[in-house]
């Protein structure tokens, strides 16, 4: 369906990362007293660049297959990355960086901040019902509608 979507212009499929987590030493597992937040973002610092890589290397591959196109957005997990991992994505086709920092073209590669459109993750439809979407879609009626990649491409040649 996701496939069909993309081939009639009406879905971009984004890179979110690998794994969205920390698979070594099954660091995401819940623990009995200590939170396990921090192993849930596949792009943390202390993250080997090599590894960070790997995983882009290996998502992209999977996208890209998977969907019949290229994939030019990464949207990190918890809005977390560093330099390194925006060079990385770079080097493997990304060209554009959506998540919550601010709007800009600056960087290694332009970045469509959440203050540009409607942003929520599947979580939030689960969590809030269909109606708490409809409400949210109800509030950007008649606004106009582009997908990251334009935005991104838009911030690239200098636009806003």
């Amino acid at each position: 369906m996701i496939r069909d979507g993309v081939a009639a212009g009406l879905l971009e499929v984004a890179n979110h990362g690998l794994t969205h987590c920390l698979l070594t030493d099954r660091a995401f597992r819940p623990r009995l007293f200590k939170g396990n937040r921090r192993y849930h973002r596949e792009f943390y610092d202390f993250v080997p660049p090599e590894e960070q890589e790997a995983n882009i290397v290996r998502a992209q591959a999977i996208l890209s297959e998977s969907f019949v196109c290229p994939i030019v957005t990464l949207v990190p997990p918890g809005n977390l990355l560093q330099p390194a991992t925006a060079e990385i994505a770079r080097r493997h086709g990304v060209r554009y960086l959506s998540y919550g920092a601010p709007t800009s073209r600056g960087g290694v590669l332009p970045v469509v901040g959440n203050e540009c459109g409607l942003v929520f993750h599947d979580r939030d439809v689960v969590l809030g019902g269909l109606g708490w979407l409809k409400a949210h879609l109800g509030d950007v009626r008649g606004r106009e509608v582009l997908f990251v990649r334009e935005l991104g491409q838009r911030l690239a040649e200098g636009e806003r």
